[in-house]
């Protein structure tokens, strides 16, 4: 007696074709994007000290733009509105990213859009390129003289509007130095010390001390 053997076989489901007949894969359904919310902090006010009767107070203001350039074309109607709402002495910002052959023509940029400013000065990175650095506008002149020392007529005799320099009343600024001194810190461009006639500003652009604190010694040496 012969046995029989029964073959079950699946039927094949054909996948979508396209218009030419060729195979197209199957689409996998796409999980929906999160949503996503901004939440805007409200800036504290930072903390004051009212300067004492007839003594005028020194405003110095710093500001971490990380790179200039692009600063300088997204945002410097930002910087407009904290020079105006504070009307700092000296405007520092740090981290600009320049190299030493484009600071010239930065520096005319910020006297033409700054023009209360008549110190402008850089410090840039010789370690390596685009990288940290600092400038300082003051609105001292540098030794303590004057940005102009020959104004319009209508100055002269009273009429029209003066020239801020020459009613500045702030103190005079003697000397601006790259670095802290003997101990250096001018292969980074990141600090600068500004002199005035009576006391010392310093700013220091502080390095992260990066993995494994490689750069602590440098940090805080």
């Amino acid at each position: 007696r012969r046995a029989t053997t029964t073959v079950m076989r699946a039927k094949r489901t054909p996948s979508p074709t396209a218009r030419d007949g060729a195979d197209v894969a199957p689409t996998r359904n796409k999980k929906p994007k999160k949503a996503t919310t901004t939440t805007t902090v409200e800036r504290s006010d930072a903390a004051r000290r009212d300067a004492p009767r007839d003594a005028r107070a020194f405003t110095a203001i710093a500001w971490n733009v990380a790179g200039l350039r692009s600063f300088h074309e997204k945002s410097l109607d930002r910087l407009r509105g904290v020079i105006a709402g504070e009307a700092p002495d000296v405007v520092i910002l740090q981290e600009h990213k320049l190299q030493e052959a484009h600071c010239a023509a930065f520096t005319e940029r910020l006297r033409r859009d700054f023009p209360m400013y008549k110190t402008v000065q850089f410090a840039v990175s010789v370690a390596k390129k685009g990288y940290s650095g600092v400038v300082v506008m003051c609105k001292a002149a540098r030794n303590g003289t004057s940005g102009s020392t020959q104004g319009t007529l209508d100055a002269m005799f009273g009429g029209g509007a003066k020239d801020e320099e020459a009613t500045y009343d702030g103190p005079k600024l003697l000397e601006i130095r790259e670095g802290l001194g003997a101990r250096g810190y001018t292969d980074e461009g990141r600090t600068m010390t500004l002199e005035f006639e009576g006391f010392y500003l310093v700013t220091a652009y502080v390095p992260n001390s990066g993995q494994d604190l490689k750069r602590l010694d440098y940090r805080i040496g």
